[in-house]
């Protein structure tokens, strides 16, 4: 098997390399509290990288770097946990 080499500020690459299916479970789980209460998540933290792991938001911020330092930093649970930009209102589509 080869391994895939993944840029440093690839995000979504730290994430999805070596997962098992209980990080799967938890990733899937984190995400689904993330969309549960993505209106009060928008309302506080809109223009921030969020992570959240066991259905808390353990980290926001605007820096990019920040968010990849305190993603690496989770070290066997980084797989589980769920990273999103939260869009300001601004920035949102208007359908």
């Amino acid at each position: 098997m080869v391994e895939k080499k993944h840029e440093p500020g690839d995000l979504m690459g730290l994430l999805t390399q070596d997962k098992t299916l209980a990080d799967n479970l938890g990733y899937k789980s984190n995400s689904d509290w993330f969309y549960q209460n993505i209106k009060e998540i928008k309302q506080e933290h809109g223009g921030q990288t969020i992570l959240v792991l066991n259905h808390q938001i353990i980290f926001s911020g605007e820096d990019a770097e920040e968010a990849r330092t305190a993603l690496r930093g989770l070290g066997d649970q980084m797989n589980q946990c769920y990273v999103r930009y939260v869009p300001r209102v601004e920035e949102m589509p208007i359908i």
